[in-house]
């Protein structure tokens, strides 16, 4: 299964709480693995990799980490 926005938002509008700020981290072509290996042996450069976090402004469906900052929708239901 994977986690896209939409699926990520509902799942967490379910659960109680409302979204405050969602964001997400670079293009990765290759498993995180396979990625730190490349930096080590300078083949990918960082400039590289700011490249590929800069284009998820282009391209946010190749994103490969997503972060969502939330908060309890109803804090009564919560609270003692």
């Amino acid at each position: 299964m994977r986690l896209d926005r939409q699926m990520l938002f509902s799942l967490i509008q379910e659960a109680g709480f409302v979204v405050l700020e969602f964001g997400s981290y670079l293009i990765r072509p290759f498993i995180n693995v396979k990625m730190e290996k490349l930096i080590s042996q300078n083949i990918v450069s960082t400039s590289v990799v700011a490249g590929l976090d800069g284009m998820i402004k282009y391209m946010p469906e190749l994103r490969c980490e997503m972060f969502v900052n939330m908060k309890v929708n109803d804090r009564s239901k919560y609270d003692p």
